[in-house]
């Protein structure tokens, strides 16, 4: 699992003066990452939140962002990593909302590889010459919410302290 992130936005690991390129990839401005995001069929639109929120300053928001990021990466990881045995590295991003001091924000994340339907099996008998029984496997139903992976959780309201 890797996080895609600007260039100008992460700070560099203190004991080697870079970026771990294992944790992330790396654009080189937000409208890079914004137009790949849009036009690339690689990503997909996996949750996007709305929550009400209040913050004292631009560095609050910041620190409530970082969290919510280690939250789902850890998520995303536990199930990449040992739910699915490591079938699939997802790459995530997120689109937060501007600062402000007391309003609504958003969060959107995405992957790459989207998000997906899982599969289903459904219980059709197929007459064949040697009387074998197969199963047909369908996507799930529209109206189904579900996707492999499944979304984190939403943001948490912002601490007290």
């Amino acid at each position: 699992m890797k996080l895609a992130a600007v260039r100008s936005e992460l700070r560099p690991h203190p004991s080697r003066n870079k970026y771990d390129d294992q944790v992330y990839v790396i654009y080189d401005d937000r409208q890079q990452l914004e137009k790949e995001l849009k036009s690339s069929k690689a990503w997909g639109s996996w949750a996007k939140y709305k929550f009400p929120a209040e913050f004292r300053e631009a560095s609050e928001y910041k620190l409530f962002q970082e969290r919510y990021e280690s939250l789902c990466c850890g998520h995303l990881k536990y199930y990449d990593d040992i739910l699915r045995n490591r079938a699939v590295d997802h790459v995530m991003a997120f689109r937060w909302s501007p600062f402000q001091k007391k309003g609504r924000y958003e969060v959107e994340i995405f992957l790459s590889p989207p998000p997906m339907k899982p599969l289903y099996a459904l219980n059709r008998t197929m007459e064949s010459a040697g009387n074998e029984r197969e199963t047909a496997i369908a996507a799930a139903p529209s109206d189904v919410e579900s996707v492999d992976p499944p979304k984190p959780p939403p943001p948490p309201p912002p601490s007290m302290y």
